[in-house]
Protein backbone atom coordinates (compact mmCIF):
# COMPACT_ATOMS: atom_id res chain seq x y z
CA UNK A 1 0.00 0.00 0.00
CA UNK A 2 1.23 3.57 -0.54
CA UNK A 3 0.73 6.55 1.57
CA UNK A 4 -0.56 9.67 -0.32
CA UNK A 5 -0.85 13.20 -0.35
CA UNK A 6 -4.27 15.05 -0.44
CA UNK A 7 -5.20 18.57 -1.00
CA UNK A 8 -8.66 18.73 1.06
CA UNK A 9 -6.41 20.86 3.94
CA UNK A 10 -5.61 23.60 1.06
CA UNK A 11 -9.51 23.54 -0.22
CA UNK A 12 -10.13 24.22 3.87
CA UNK A 13 -8.18 27.06 3.75
CA UNK A 14 -9.35 28.30 1.01
CA UNK A 15 -12.47 27.98 2.40
CA UNK A 16 -11.74 30.40 5.15
CA UNK A 17 -10.65 33.20 2.40
CA UNK A 18 -13.73 33.47 0.16
CA UNK A 19 -16.45 32.58 2.63
CA UNK A 20 -17.25 28.89 1.28
CA UNK A 21 -16.47 29.11 -2.64
CA UNK A 22 -13.62 26.08 -3.05
CA UNK A 23 -11.39 25.57 -5.86
CA UNK A 24 -13.33 23.90 -8.72
CA UNK A 25 -11.36 20.83 -9.50
CA UNK A 26 -12.14 17.68 -12.09
CA UNK A 27 -14.46 15.36 -10.72
CA UNK A 28 -11.50 12.15 -10.74
CA UNK A 29 -12.13 9.03 -9.63
CA UNK A 30 -11.55 8.35 -5.22
CA UNK A 31 -12.12 4.32 -4.68
CA UNK A 32 -13.83 3.42 -1.47
CA UNK A 33 -10.62 2.46 -0.09
CA UNK A 34 -8.97 5.94 -0.17
CA UNK A 35 -12.15 7.46 0.88
CA UNK A 36 -12.40 5.21 4.42
CA UNK A 37 -8.99 6.14 5.03
CA UNK A 38 -9.35 9.29 4.83
CA UNK A 39 -7.25 9.84 1.84
CA UNK A 40 -4.23 8.09 2.93
CA UNK A 41 -4.10 4.61 1.10
CA UNK A 42 -4.79 4.73 -2.11
CA UNK A 43 -5.04 1.47 -4.19
CA UNK A 44 -5.15 1.24 -8.00
CA UNK A 45 -8.58 2.19 -8.79
CA UNK A 46 -6.82 5.63 -7.85
CA UNK A 47 -2.82 5.22 -8.90
CA UNK A 48 -4.36 4.28 -12.77
CA UNK A 49 -5.32 8.07 -13.61
CA UNK A 50 -2.31 9.77 -11.40
CA UNK A 51 0.08 11.48 -13.13
CA UNK A 52 2.65 10.25 -10.86
CA UNK A 53 1.48 6.86 -9.18
CA UNK A 54 0.31 5.67 -12.86
CA UNK A 55 3.93 4.08 -12.66
CA UNK A 56 3.26 1.61 -9.99
CA UNK A 57 0.29 -0.25 -11.77
CA UNK A 58 0.97 -3.67 -12.48
CA UNK A 59 -0.56 -5.57 -15.06
CA UNK A 60 -0.14 -7.97 -18.25
CA UNK A 61 -2.48 -6.16 -20.94
CA UNK A 62 -5.33 -3.90 -19.07
CA UNK A 63 -6.64 -2.67 -16.29
CA UNK A 64 -10.33 -1.80 -15.61
CA UNK A 65 -13.09 -0.54 -13.43
CA UNK A 66 -16.52 0.58 -12.57
CA UNK A 67 -18.04 2.23 -9.80
CA UNK A 68 -21.12 3.61 -8.85
CA UNK A 69 -22.60 5.58 -5.55
CA UNK A 70 -25.48 6.43 -3.95
CA UNK A 71 -25.53 10.11 -5.51
CA UNK A 72 -26.61 8.37 -9.18
CA UNK A 73 -22.71 8.76 -9.81
CA UNK A 74 -21.34 6.31 -11.88
CA UNK A 75 -17.27 5.79 -12.74
CA UNK A 76 -15.48 4.13 -15.16
CA UNK A 77 -11.95 3.60 -15.63
CA UNK A 78 -9.23 1.52 -18.37
CA UNK A 79 -5.87 1.35 -18.80
CA UNK A 80 -2.91 -0.17 -21.10
CA UNK A 81 0.68 -0.10 -21.70
CA UNK A 82 2.47 -0.81 -25.34
CA UNK A 83 6.00 0.38 -26.76
CA UNK A 84 7.32 1.68 -23.55
CA UNK A 85 3.67 4.72 -23.51
CA UNK A 86 0.99 4.31 -20.57
CA UNK A 87 -2.30 5.10 -21.54
CA UNK A 88 -5.27 5.51 -18.90
CA UNK A 89 -8.76 6.62 -19.49
CA UNK A 90 -11.02 7.97 -16.96
CA UNK A 91 -14.93 9.10 -16.62
CA UNK A 92 -16.56 9.97 -13.74
CA UNK A 93 -20.62 11.31 -14.27
CA UNK A 94 -24.45 11.46 -14.35
CA UNK A 95 -24.39 12.10 -17.73
CA UNK A 96 -27.98 14.19 -18.76
CA UNK A 97 -29.34 14.48 -15.75
CA UNK A 98 -31.02 17.86 -16.24
CA UNK A 99 -34.07 19.31 -14.48
CA UNK A 100 -37.42 18.60 -16.62
CA UNK A 101 -39.56 20.79 -18.43
CA UNK A 102 -43.18 20.47 -19.59
CA UNK A 103 -45.06 22.92 -22.08
CA UNK A 104 -47.72 22.91 -25.11
CA UNK A 105 -47.73 24.26 -28.17
CA UNK A 106 -51.18 25.98 -28.43
CA UNK A 107 -52.67 29.95 -29.35
CA UNK A 108 -51.83 31.87 -25.78
CA UNK A 109 -51.96 35.26 -25.41
CA UNK A 110 -56.00 36.09 -25.62
CA UNK A 111 -56.95 39.10 -23.82
CA UNK A 112 -53.04 40.50 -23.66
CA UNK A 113 -52.53 40.75 -27.10
CA UNK A 114 -54.70 41.90 -30.03
CA UNK A 115 -55.37 38.48 -31.01
CA UNK A 116 -53.99 34.83 -29.55
CA UNK A 117 -50.56 33.65 -31.25
CA UNK A 118 -48.94 30.54 -31.35
CA UNK A 119 -46.79 29.50 -28.79
CA UNK A 120 -45.74 27.56 -25.78
CA UNK A 121 -47.12 27.13 -22.50
CA UNK A 122 -45.26 26.18 -19.63
CA UNK A 123 -46.69 24.31 -17.21
CA UNK A 124 -43.51 23.10 -15.59
CA UNK A 125 -40.85 25.86 -15.41
CA UNK A 126 -39.21 26.99 -17.91
CA UNK A 127 -36.58 28.11 -15.69
CA UNK A 128 -33.76 26.02 -13.64
CA UNK A 129 -35.20 25.03 -10.74
CA UNK A 130 -34.22 26.30 -7.02
CA UNK A 131 -32.31 23.21 -5.48
CA UNK A 132 -32.10 21.11 -9.11
CA UNK A 133 -29.58 18.92 -10.52
CA UNK A 134 -27.39 19.80 -12.90
CA UNK A 135 -25.17 17.13 -15.36
CA UNK A 136 -22.15 16.77 -13.68
CA UNK A 137 -19.27 14.84 -16.21
CA UNK A 138 -15.44 14.59 -16.15
CA UNK A 139 -13.15 13.26 -18.75
CA UNK A 140 -9.78 12.04 -18.04
CA UNK A 141 -6.97 11.03 -20.13
CA UNK A 142 -3.28 10.49 -18.74
CA UNK A 143 -0.49 9.82 -21.07
CA UNK A 144 2.92 8.38 -19.17
CA UNK A 145 6.31 7.98 -20.65
CA UNK A 146 10.09 8.82 -19.14
CA UNK A 147 8.76 8.62 -15.67
CA UNK A 148 6.69 11.48 -16.16
CA UNK A 149 2.63 11.82 -16.36
CA UNK A 150 0.46 14.10 -18.31
CA UNK A 151 -3.14 14.24 -17.91
CA UNK A 152 -5.55 16.40 -19.38
CA UNK A 153 -9.08 16.42 -17.95
CA UNK A 154 -12.71 17.94 -19.32
CA UNK A 155 -15.42 18.78 -16.21
CA UNK A 156 -18.58 20.23 -16.55
CA UNK A 157 -21.26 21.02 -14.59
CA UNK A 158 -22.89 23.00 -17.51
CA UNK A 159 -26.77 23.34 -17.78
CA UNK A 160 -28.11 25.96 -20.25
CA UNK A 161 -31.80 26.48 -21.89
CA UNK A 162 -32.76 29.25 -25.17
CA UNK A 163 -36.03 29.63 -25.71
CA UNK A 164 -36.45 31.78 -28.96
CA UNK A 165 -40.47 31.19 -29.25
CA UNK A 166 -43.11 32.85 -27.80
CA UNK A 167 -43.88 31.63 -24.29
CA UNK A 168 -45.75 32.10 -21.34
CA UNK A 169 -45.21 31.45 -17.42
CA UNK A 170 -46.68 32.01 -14.57
CA UNK A 171 -49.25 34.56 -16.26
CA UNK A 172 -46.02 36.17 -18.41
CA UNK A 173 -45.35 36.76 -22.04
CA UNK A 174 -41.87 36.38 -23.25
CA UNK A 175 -39.99 36.86 -26.48
CA UNK A 176 -37.09 34.79 -25.60
CA UNK A 177 -35.36 33.54 -22.58
CA UNK A 178 -31.44 32.44 -21.90
CA UNK A 179 -29.94 30.62 -18.97
CA UNK A 180 -26.81 29.15 -17.72
CA UNK A 181 -25.88 27.86 -14.06
CA UNK A 182 -22.86 25.25 -13.76
CA UNK A 183 -19.32 25.59 -14.67
CA UNK A 184 -17.18 24.06 -17.79
CA UNK A 185 -13.19 23.08 -16.20
CA UNK A 186 -10.44 22.09 -18.33
CA UNK A 187 -7.08 21.53 -16.28
CA UNK A 188 -3.90 19.98 -17.16
CA UNK A 189 -1.67 18.29 -14.63
CA UNK A 190 2.35 16.88 -14.68
CA UNK A 191 3.96 14.77 -12.60
CA UNK A 192 6.98 12.81 -12.17
CA UNK A 193 6.97 8.73 -11.77
CA UNK A 194 10.45 8.74 -9.98
CA UNK A 195 12.01 9.85 -6.84
CA UNK A 196 14.28 12.92 -7.81
CA UNK A 197 16.52 11.85 -4.82
CA UNK A 198 16.30 8.34 -4.58
CA UNK A 199 15.60 6.32 -1.47
CA UNK A 200 14.16 9.96 -0.23
CA UNK A 201 11.81 11.55 -2.16
CA UNK A 202 10.15 14.29 -3.69
CA UNK A 203 7.97 13.45 -6.72
CA UNK A 204 6.91 16.88 -7.94
CA UNK A 205 2.94 17.25 -9.35
CA UNK A 206 1.65 20.39 -10.39
CA UNK A 207 -2.16 21.36 -11.62
CA UNK A 208 -3.51 24.22 -13.89
CA UNK A 209 -7.31 24.60 -14.14
CA UNK A 210 -9.80 27.00 -15.60
CA UNK A 211 -13.28 27.40 -13.71
CA UNK A 212 -15.86 28.96 -16.30
CA UNK A 213 -18.25 29.22 -13.96
CA UNK A 214 -21.91 30.39 -15.35
CA UNK A 215 -25.08 31.58 -13.60
CA UNK A 216 -27.22 34.48 -15.45
CA UNK A 217 -30.31 34.45 -16.95
CA UNK A 218 -31.93 36.74 -19.04
CA UNK A 219 -34.89 37.22 -20.90
CA UNK A 220 -37.07 39.17 -23.34
CA UNK A 221 -40.68 40.13 -21.54
CA UNK A 222 -43.47 41.88 -23.15
CA UNK A 223 -45.03 44.43 -20.79
CA UNK A 224 -48.62 45.06 -20.20
CA UNK A 225 -50.57 47.52 -22.38
CA UNK A 226 -47.89 48.54 -24.67
CA UNK A 227 -46.55 45.43 -25.38
CA UNK A 228 -43.05 46.96 -25.44
CA UNK A 229 -39.94 44.32 -25.67
CA UNK A 230 -37.95 44.38 -22.33
CA UNK A 231 -34.43 43.25 -22.15
CA UNK A 232 -33.83 41.72 -18.93
CA UNK A 233 -31.13 40.79 -16.95
CA UNK A 234 -32.65 38.76 -14.06
CA UNK A 235 -28.86 37.64 -12.95
CA UNK A 236 -25.43 37.69 -14.10
CA UNK A 237 -22.81 36.02 -12.30
CA UNK A 238 -20.49 34.59 -14.44
CA UNK A 239 -16.65 34.23 -13.28
CA UNK A 240 -13.89 32.85 -14.71
CA UNK A 241 -11.18 31.60 -11.95
CA UNK A 242 -7.32 30.46 -12.90
CA UNK A 243 -6.14 28.07 -10.66
CA UNK A 244 -2.61 27.20 -9.85
CA UNK A 245 -1.31 24.20 -7.33
CA UNK A 246 2.00 22.88 -7.03
CA UNK A 247 3.13 20.07 -4.36
CA UNK A 248 6.64 18.93 -3.25
CA UNK A 249 6.02 15.14 -3.76
CA UNK A 250 7.24 13.96 -0.56
CA UNK A 251 10.86 13.82 1.08
CA UNK A 252 11.58 11.10 3.48
CA UNK A 253 13.41 11.91 7.01
CA UNK A 254 13.65 8.30 7.80
CA UNK A 255 12.44 4.83 6.13
CA UNK A 256 13.58 1.68 8.25
CA UNK A 257 11.80 -1.82 8.58
CA UNK A 258 8.42 -0.61 6.48
CA UNK A 259 8.47 2.56 8.33
CA UNK A 260 8.61 6.27 6.58
CA UNK A 261 8.63 9.44 7.85
CA UNK A 262 8.49 12.78 5.77
CA UNK A 263 7.47 16.31 5.15
CA UNK A 264 5.41 17.49 2.54
CA UNK A 265 4.42 21.30 0.68
CA UNK A 266 1.75 22.33 -1.36
CA UNK A 267 0.77 25.29 -3.10
CA UNK A 268 -2.20 26.97 -4.37
CA UNK A 269 -3.12 30.32 -6.42
CA UNK A 270 -6.76 31.32 -7.09
CA UNK A 271 -7.06 34.77 -9.30
CA UNK A 272 -11.35 34.64 -9.65
CA UNK A 273 -12.20 37.21 -12.47
CA UNK A 274 -15.73 38.83 -13.10
CA UNK A 275 -17.18 40.23 -16.67
CA UNK A 276 -21.00 40.37 -16.55
CA UNK A 277 -24.64 42.01 -17.83
CA UNK A 278 -26.68 44.44 -16.02
CA UNK A 279 -29.49 46.59 -16.68
CA UNK A 280 -30.04 50.27 -16.99
CA UNK A 281 -32.32 53.37 -17.88
CA UNK A 282 -31.16 55.26 -20.54
CA UNK A 283 -31.13 59.30 -20.78
CA UNK A 284 -35.07 58.35 -22.72
CA UNK A 285 -36.21 56.48 -19.87
CA UNK A 286 -36.03 52.93 -21.62
CA UNK A 287 -34.30 49.55 -20.00
CA UNK A 288 -31.13 48.92 -21.76
CA UNK A 289 -28.52 46.35 -20.95
CA UNK A 290 -24.71 47.22 -19.83
CA UNK A 291 -21.68 45.12 -20.39
CA UNK A 292 -18.36 44.67 -18.84
CA UNK A 293 -19.02 45.21 -15.32
CA UNK A 294 -16.53 42.96 -12.71
CA UNK A 295 -18.92 42.24 -10.16
CA UNK A 296 -21.91 40.19 -9.86
CA UNK A 297 -25.55 41.55 -11.08
CA UNK A 298 -28.71 40.30 -9.77
CA UNK A 299 -32.66 42.31 -10.61
CA UNK A 300 -33.95 40.42 -7.48
CA UNK A 301 -33.21 40.07 -3.71
CA UNK A 302 -31.73 41.78 -0.95
CA UNK A 303 -28.77 43.32 -3.05
CA UNK A 304 -31.09 43.99 -5.93
CA UNK A 305 -29.92 46.25 -9.12
CA UNK A 306 -26.57 47.26 -6.57
CA UNK A 307 -23.02 47.45 -8.07
CA UNK A 308 -19.94 46.55 -6.29
CA UNK A 309 -16.71 45.46 -8.22
CA UNK A 310 -14.34 42.49 -6.94
CA UNK A 311 -11.35 41.95 -7.92
CA UNK A 312 -9.00 39.22 -5.34
CA UNK A 313 -5.93 37.13 -5.37
CA UNK A 314 -6.15 33.65 -3.01
CA UNK A 315 -3.20 31.74 -1.89
CA UNK A 316 -3.05 28.36 0.36
CA UNK A 317 0.36 27.06 1.64
CA UNK A 318 0.09 23.73 3.44
CA UNK A 319 2.89 22.03 5.06
CA UNK A 320 2.62 18.25 5.76
CA UNK A 321 4.03 15.62 8.46
CA UNK A 322 3.16 12.01 7.37
CA UNK A 323 3.62 8.61 8.64
CA UNK A 324 3.62 5.31 6.99
CA UNK A 325 3.94 1.69 8.65
CA UNK A 326 3.56 -1.23 7.21
CA UNK A 327 3.40 -4.30 9.09
CA UNK A 328 2.10 -8.18 9.29
CA UNK A 329 -1.70 -7.56 8.25
CA UNK A 330 -1.39 -3.79 9.64
CA UNK A 331 -0.69 -0.82 7.60
CA UNK A 332 -1.21 2.22 9.22
CA UNK A 333 -0.77 6.13 8.07
CA UNK A 334 -1.37 9.42 8.56
CA UNK A 335 -0.44 13.14 7.78
CA UNK A 336 -0.36 16.70 9.67
CA UNK A 337 -1.26 19.70 7.46
CA UNK A 338 -1.17 23.25 8.62
CA UNK A 339 -3.58 24.95 6.07
CA UNK A 340 -2.66 28.57 5.92
CA UNK A 341 -4.86 30.65 3.43
CA UNK A 342 -4.12 34.15 2.71
CA UNK A 343 -5.21 37.01 -0.37
CA UNK A 344 -6.25 40.27 -0.96
CA UNK A 345 -9.87 41.54 -1.91
CA UNK A 346 -11.01 44.75 -2.74
CA UNK A 347 -14.79 45.15 -2.97
CA UNK A 348 -16.33 48.55 -4.65
CA UNK A 349 -19.57 49.98 -4.53
CA UNK A 350 -20.50 52.15 -7.74
CA UNK A 351 -23.46 53.64 -9.19
CA UNK A 352 -24.79 54.55 -12.69
CA UNK A 353 -24.67 58.12 -13.73
CA UNK A 354 -27.91 59.31 -14.96
CA UNK A 355 -28.70 58.21 -18.06
CA UNK A 356 -25.93 56.21 -19.18
CA UNK A 357 -23.97 52.95 -18.59
CA UNK A 358 -20.93 54.67 -17.30
CA UNK A 359 -20.11 53.04 -13.50
CA UNK A 360 -18.38 55.50 -11.33
CA UNK A 361 -17.24 54.60 -7.81
CA UNK A 362 -20.21 55.42 -4.92
CA UNK A 363 -20.51 54.48 -1.67
CA UNK A 364 -17.75 52.43 0.47
CA UNK A 365 -14.62 51.08 -1.04
CA UNK A 366 -12.95 47.93 0.94
CA UNK A 367 -9.49 47.22 0.46
CA UNK A 368 -9.40 43.59 2.42
CA UNK A 369 -6.12 41.17 3.75
CA UNK A 370 -7.08 38.04 5.14
CA UNK A 371 -5.01 35.46 6.54
CA UNK A 372 -6.50 31.63 7.74
CA UNK A 373 -5.19 28.66 9.28
CA UNK A 374 -6.38 25.49 10.08
CA UNK A 375 -4.23 21.90 11.35
CA UNK A 376 -5.99 18.98 10.14
CA UNK A 377 -4.87 15.77 11.12
CA UNK A 378 -5.68 12.37 8.64
CA UNK A 379 -5.73 8.69 9.87
CA UNK A 380 -5.90 5.72 8.14
CA UNK A 381 -6.23 2.24 9.01
CA UNK A 382 -5.74 -1.30 7.05
CA UNK A 383 -6.14 -5.00 8.54
CA UNK A 384 -5.40 -8.31 6.48
CA UNK A 385 -8.31 -10.00 8.22
CA UNK A 386 -8.13 -12.52 5.38
CA UNK A 387 -4.33 -11.68 3.88
CA UNK A 388 -4.61 -10.91 0.31
CA UNK A 389 -8.35 -11.63 0.18
CA UNK A 390 -10.06 -9.21 2.80
CA UNK A 391 -9.03 -6.07 4.43
CA UNK A 392 -10.79 -3.64 6.63
CA UNK A 393 -10.29 -0.22 5.76
CA UNK A 394 -10.96 2.45 8.35
CA UNK A 395 -10.15 6.19 8.93
CA UNK A 396 -10.52 9.25 10.39
CA UNK A 397 -10.21 13.24 9.59
CA UNK A 398 -9.90 15.36 12.46
CA UNK A 399 -9.79 18.86 12.03
CA UNK A 400 -8.63 21.13 15.36
CA UNK A 401 -10.22 24.02 14.69
CA UNK A 402 -9.37 27.66 12.86
CA UNK A 403 -8.99 30.77 13.17
CA UNK A 404 -9.34 33.60 10.44
CA UNK A 405 -7.99 37.44 10.51
CA UNK A 406 -8.72 39.94 8.60
CA UNK A 407 -8.06 43.53 8.25
CA UNK A 408 -9.55 46.44 5.66
CA UNK A 409 -9.08 49.96 5.10
CA UNK A 410 -12.03 51.54 3.98
CA UNK A 411 -12.63 54.39 2.06
CA UNK A 412 -16.67 56.50 1.08
CA UNK A 413 -17.10 57.84 -2.75
CA UNK A 414 -19.57 60.66 -3.83
CA UNK A 415 -20.62 60.07 -7.63
CA UNK A 416 -16.68 58.97 -8.19
CA UNK A 417 -15.15 61.51 -6.03
CA UNK A 418 -13.33 60.39 -2.50
CA UNK A 419 -14.97 61.85 0.80
CA UNK A 420 -12.40 63.76 2.51
CA UNK A 421 -11.84 62.25 5.82
CA UNK A 422 -14.11 59.12 5.34
CA UNK A 423 -11.11 56.60 5.73
CA UNK A 424 -10.66 54.33 8.64
CA UNK A 425 -9.42 50.69 8.89
CA UNK A 426 -11.21 47.76 10.66
CA UNK A 427 -10.01 44.29 12.01
CA UNK A 428 -12.13 41.60 12.22
CA UNK A 429 -11.01 38.06 14.34
CA UNK A 430 -12.91 34.94 13.69
CA UNK A 431 -12.81 31.37 15.20
CA UNK A 432 -14.18 27.87 13.96
CA UNK A 433 -15.40 25.06 16.42
CA UNK A 434 -13.09 21.51 16.34
CA UNK A 435 -14.51 18.67 13.79
CA UNK A 436 -14.11 15.16 13.70
CA UNK A 437 -15.33 12.26 10.71
CA UNK A 438 -15.41 8.67 11.08
CA UNK A 439 -15.05 6.65 7.92
CA UNK A 440 -15.17 2.30 7.17
CA UNK A 441 -15.33 0.24 4.65
CA UNK A 442 -13.44 -3.21 3.14
CA UNK A 443 -11.60 -4.35 0.53
CA UNK A 444 -12.22 -7.85 -1.05
CA UNK A 445 -9.56 -9.71 -3.60
CA UNK A 446 -12.09 -11.89 -4.84
CA UNK A 447 -9.45 -13.22 -7.22
CA UNK A 448 -5.78 -12.20 -8.01
CA UNK A 449 -7.76 -10.45 -10.70
CA UNK A 450 -10.57 -9.00 -9.88
CA UNK A 451 -11.81 -7.17 -6.37
CA UNK A 452 -14.26 -5.33 -4.99
CA UNK A 453 -14.04 -2.53 -2.64
CA UNK A 454 -17.33 -0.68 -0.04
CA UNK A 455 -17.76 2.08 1.84
CA UNK A 456 -20.31 1.29 4.61
CA UNK A 457 -21.10 1.53 8.59
CA UNK A 458 -21.10 4.72 9.57
CA UNK A 459 -24.36 6.70 10.57
CA UNK A 460 -24.85 10.41 11.50
CA UNK A 461 -22.73 11.58 14.14
CA UNK A 462 -19.98 9.05 13.59
CA UNK A 463 -21.71 6.23 14.67
CA UNK A 464 -20.28 3.14 13.39
CA UNK A 465 -22.74 0.44 11.63
CA UNK A 466 -20.72 -1.44 10.02
CA UNK A 467 -22.56 -4.45 10.10
CA UNK A 468 -25.47 -2.98 9.24
CA UNK A 469 -27.42 -3.39 5.68
CA UNK A 470 -25.86 -3.61 2.49
CA UNK A 471 -28.31 -0.35 1.55
CA UNK A 472 -25.48 1.33 3.86
CA UNK A 473 -23.17 1.16 1.49
CA UNK A 474 -22.31 4.73 -0.63
CA UNK A 475 -20.37 3.06 -3.04
CA UNK A 476 -19.20 -0.12 -4.46
CA UNK A 477 -16.37 0.04 -6.96
CA UNK A 478 -14.85 -3.20 -9.07
CA UNK A 479 -11.65 -3.83 -11.01
CA UNK A 480 -10.50 -6.48 -13.38
CA UNK A 481 -7.28 -6.53 -14.53
CA UNK A 482 -5.52 -9.20 -17.53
Amino acid sequence: MQRSGKVFVVAIALFFIVGGSLIASPNLISSPQRQATAGQLWSDADRFIDPRDWADMEFDRWFGLVSFDTVRMARLGFATSFNGLYLALSYSGNAWNIPGHIFNEQQIGAGFFAAPRNGRFYTITPWFPAGGSVPDNSVSVLIGVADMGFRLSYSSTHWSRRIDDLFTFGGQFYRSSREEIGSINPELAWGMARELVPGRGIRPHVYIDLDFARDNHRVEQYTAVTLEVVDRVNRSNNSLTLNFTAAMGGFSILRQNGFDLGVDLWYTLSLPMYNNYFNYIDAAGNQRVGSGYRGRFSATGPNANEFTEIRQHLHAVTPYLYAFWEGEGITLAAELGLGMGFGGRRTTEMALRTGTSTLVNNGWERAESFFSLEPTLGLGMQWAVVPERFFLNAGGIVQFGGVSFESAENTEYNDGARVEGSGFRSVNRMFYDANTALSVGVTFQITPNVGVQANSGVEAGNVANFFGSLTSFSEILATIRF
